[in-house]
């Protein structure tokens, strides 16, 4: 995993929490069949961080505050941001 420099640590820990997640129900699914096919892929941290792409129309609380206070108007704008919290409760 290379960590993107946009993202907020609660959205990074929210998208590992779902893998984790997933890998277990596939592993032991509960009152259905297996599904077919290959594991998920383990997914290892290497500690690098880029600039990646940030999606547009995000929640505020998904793009990391220090990152989006660095961009021009023009550029935070164009992201769309959605002045609102995501619950990131599983």
């Amino acid at each position: 995993i290379i960590e993107q420099e946009w993202q907020s640590n609660k959205f990074h820990t929210f998208m590992r929490t779902l893998d984790s997640i997933y890998r277990a129900e596939w592993a032991n699914p509960h009152g259905r069949h297996r599904v077919p096919g290959n594991a998920p892929r383990t997914r290892v941290v290497r500690g690098k961080t880029e600039a990646g792409h940030a999606p547009r129309g995000l929640p505020r609380n998904c793009y990391d505050q220090k990152w989006y206070g660095n961009l021009r108007p023009f550029q935070q704008r164009r992201l769309e941001r959605l002045e609102e919290d995501f619950d990131f409760g599983i």
